[in-house]
């Protein structure tokens, strides 16, 4: 990884764990959730290593969320999976852009408290648009 993605990954670890209530969407429903958020973990630090299919993957933004200080984008690649991702608010991504996602961390059933939304599988990561 180049510096910029660790001071990138350094800096969501960051806003999500010092910030509270729904743009730190550390609120979720279960209870292991609810133990990290207590001892100051932020979401991320709950999440698994994606696969290695996953780590980096390119597609079409097929949706965008905006959450407060982060983005949520539905990226379909050219097989047609569509994986969710999230990330901080730097990107001018747009849906119908092509992006490259580099993902370093996956949730399944992440509650996002201020969007009123469960995803089934989020990845976090970084998101640029593809040259």
């Amino acid at each position: 990884m180049t510096t910029q993605t660790w001071l990138l990954v350094g800096a969501l670890a960051a806003v999500a764990a010092c910030t509270t209530g729904p743009v730190g969407e550390a609120a979720q429903t279960t209870s292991t959730t609810a133990s990290a958020r207590a001892d100051g973990r932020s979401p991320l630090a709950l999440a698994r290593a994606p696969e290695e299919s996953a780590r980096s993957f390119e597609g079409e933004v097929v949706e965008r969320l905006d959450a407060g200080t982060y983005l949520y984008f539905a990226v379909e690649d050219a097989a047609g999976v569509s994986r969710w991702v999230t990330t901080l608010r730097t990107t001018s991504a747009a849906v119908g852009d092509t992006v490259k996602v580099n993902s370093f961390g996956v949730r399944d059933e992440f509650r996002s408290k201020r969007l009123s939304r469960t995803f089934d599988r989020l990845h976090f990561g970084i998101v640029r648009k593809a040259d």
